[in-house]
């Protein structure tokens, strides 16, 4: 008889596995099972509304709801009734009503939740359960209170706190935030830990190891000609990061580090195969926190005729790449109204149908395998804020690599202090603040904690307003600022309703060379130079076009498709349509025929795909207003330690500016590249009065 190896029975097991959740996600998501859930809350409501007593609410709640898991979702949970718990301090009742894993659900009769005095009672005892939970239990915990009637929702969150939703009259969508609930129990929440132990630590080589691999032998071996498109032109704009032309000790180091990165060999000298192993690792990191955002966004916007993760996973290679290739774009985000989450960036290139193939493939069906292992991120509103990515990031790129470029991340403790302080008395519900190199986000999420602490009595619509207005960002490492935007995203999708559409205030830019006003004529114009493998791009825009920043990136967005098919009036008409006429004077309309050329010969020539959007961000940054508070952990790099191409273009920056300590021409090797930012930030975005608070090195 012949018997399976374990290896194909672990395959036959996940891909089962895979189809059952698939078949789940489907029913939860159905238009029809939502109706079912609608009525079984009616039902539960009528019986509770005349319920003699508590056991008379549990036991119909749960036959109701435990028996449309059964029969719509094919699952059975028992659970425990009546547990005793231990509890540091008295309460009458020292026993839980019901419990699954760590699901705790109190039932009350009608009458024990009818006024604020007897709700706040009972909410104070189901806390002291969560608190006294066994330690297996405690982490993520989360209580139902319910008479059958009215229903409310407690977390007990990692600090000892706890989130809480208001009381609320019982309805389908709570009966589905339970069944939701359950169904999690056996995955694993969307925490740094976990997703550092699922893709760094899982096996070796780790599925992040993998999937950079796989990207790099492609980069090597069969790139195509829009792979080494967006490798040169990653290149370029990333030159003040990496830039294999300095001799600091630390450029060897780097060089081996990425080399036992990969399990390859890097020769000495061999700058290319050296940026081809980064860029592969930080598309692969890419990769994994693209997919960790749309995790969000289909939880927060899922609907039946959306494709699970299980599916992804587990279906053909071409449905994978196509879905792939709409998640790259930002099409899938921006039909839901989240506009800039994703923007179509350098590290798309691994999904077109020229460069994918099966090895792709194999390693990105893994991320999605992964994911599908972890509960949805929405799931009961927790709220609580935090830098997800940067422990991942930290992982997967190494430490001598991101020395070399400056990075050195910071504490969430030591960015709350450095934040406080830099505030002083600034009064609450007042400040704004800005980190104009925001790396993976610690500065921007502590600032985001203190803007929901500071608006904690307020609905989330005030609450996700507020953050918008008030906690912004900028970066000039790609990656860096693709992270940053999509952990602002994260951390707010709690507060998302159905009908809220937003771009995520986080940039891509250069907060040492911002775009210089000048004038065309008598027109006050924005002038900025982005340099590009074809040579530098210069870009003029009158002031009032970009003004409107959200209309200004829908603009830049608009654009990609006339750009695409290579109309250049199109263009020109486009970008006219958000200049004032008054500021359109025959000087300015040259300038825009010019650019409009520029931008589609760069497409004529295949060296287009990105601009439009990469332009939206940089001139942005000249227009994000004024900040009580600028505060981060910029890099800190000796002006003799700096590129030399990076040197040379902020080189009269620098001198206009006196900067330079001694003779500005041949001296100015005690500039730090800090001092520059710190200039720069303080003249275009800090209020009069306002402060700088950077950490040093």
């Amino acid at each position: 008889m012949a018997t399976r190896s374990p290896k194909t029975h672990t395959k036959t097991k996940s891909t089962s596995k895979a189809l059952e959740e698939s078949t789940r996600e489907h029913v939860l998501a159905h238009r029809e099972f939502a109706k079912e859930l609608t009525e079984l809350a009616k039902e539960v409501r009528q019986i509770a509304a005349n319920a003699p007593n508590e056991a008379t609410v549990a036991t119909n709640f749960e036959l109701k709801l435990y028996g449309q898991m059964k029969s719509r979702l094919q699952v059975e949970f028992q659970p425990v009734k009546e547990q005793s718990i231990n509890t540091k301090r008295h309460i009458k009742k020292g026993r839980l009503d019901s419990r699954i894993g760590a699901l705790v659900i109190e039932y009350k009769q009608k009458s024990q939740l009818d006024t604020p005095t007897v709700q706040a009672k009972a909410v104070s005892q189901i806390k002291n359960y969560l608190e006294h939970l066994a330690e297996d239990f405690r982490h993520g915990a989360v209580g139902v209170l319910t008479d059958g009637w009215r229903i409310k929702f407690i977390s007990y969150n990692e600090d000892g706190t706890f989130t809480e939703t208001a009381f609320e009259d019982l309805s389908g969508a709570h009966l589905l935030r339970i069944i939701r609930g359950v169904l999690s129990l056996e995955k694993k929440a969307l925490t740094p830990e976990n997703l550092i132990a699922g893709f760094c630590l899982d096996s070796d080589p780790s599925p992040a190891k993998k999937l950079a691999l796989v990207l790099y032998q492609a980069l090597q071996s069969h790139p195509t000609g829009r792979s080494n498109m967006l490798f040169r032109e990653w290149q370029a704009i990333f030159r003040l990061a990496h830039d294999d032309q300095s001799k600091q000790t630390a450029i060897e180091e780097r060089r081996l580090a990425l080399a036992e990165a990969l399990d390859i060999t890097i020769a000495k000298g061999d700058n290319d195969t050296e940026y081809k192993a980064l860029y592969a690792i930080q598309t692969s990191y890419a990769i994994i926190v693209k997919a960790i955002a749309f995790k969000v966004l289909s939880s927060i916007r899922g609907d039946e005729t959306s494709t699970s993760f299980a599916d992804l996973a587990q279906g053909p290679v071409d449905t994978l790449r196509s879905h792939l290739d709409r998640l790259e774009s930002g099409a899938i985000f921006r039909q839901e109204g989240f506009g800039n989450l994703l923007e179509g960036d350098f590290f798309a290139w691994y999904c077109t149908s020229e460069q994918w193939d099966k090895h792709i493939a194999a390693a990105v069906k893994q991320v999605f395998a992964i994911l599908a292992e972890y509960e949805n991120h929405h799931m009961f509103d927790g709220g609580r804020v935090q830098d997800l990515f940067k422990d991942l990031y930290v992982a997967i790129i190494p430490d001598k690599v991101r020395h070399s470029m400056g990075e050195f991340y910071t504490p969430p403790w030591l960015a709350e202090q450095t934040i406080l302080e830099t505030l002083g008395s600034t009064p609450p519900n007042k400040w704004t603040a800005l980190d104009p190199c925001c790396g993976s986000g610690t500065f921007i999420t502590s600032l985001i904690r203190m803007v929901l602490e500071d608006n904690e009595a307020q609905p989330n619509s005030v609450k996700l307003t507020e953050v918008l207005a008030r906690v912004k960002g900028i970066d000039l490492n790609p990656l860096a600022a693709l992270t940053t935007r999509i952990n602002y995203f994260v951390n707010l999708s709690h507060l998302i309703g159905e009908d809220d559409e937003f771009d995520v205030p986080v940039y891509l830019g250069d907060s040492s060379y911002v775009p210089k006003p000048m004038k065309i004529g008598k027109v006050q114009c924005l002038e900025y130079v982005i340099n590009t493998e074809k040579g530098p791009l210069n870009l003029v825009l009158p002031k009032s076009a970009v003004a409107d920043v959200a209309l200004f990136s829908k603009t830049m967005t608009r654009l990609e498709t006339y750009i695409e098919n290579e109309n250049e009036t199109a263009v020109d008409k486009e970008l006219r349509s958000i200049i004032p006429v008054q500021d359109q004077t025959p000087d300015v309309k040259a300038e825009i025929a010019r650019l409009s050329k520029n931008l589609v010969d760069l497409q004529r020539n295949k060296w287009n795909g990105i601009w439009a959007r990469i332009i939206s961000n940089f001139l942005t940054t000249a227009n994000l207003g004024r900040f009580d508070a600028i505060v981060g952990n910029p890099p800190w790099i000796d002006w003799k330690n700096l590129p030399q191409g990076y040197r040379e273009r902020i080189k009269q920056l620098c001198v206009d500016r006196r900067l330079f300590s001694g003779d500005g021409i041949t001296g100015g090797i005690n500039l730090n590249v800090c001092a520059l930012i710190s200039n720069v930030a303080a003249q275009n975005w800090l209020k009069d009065g306002g402060t700088i608070g950077f950490l040093h090195a």
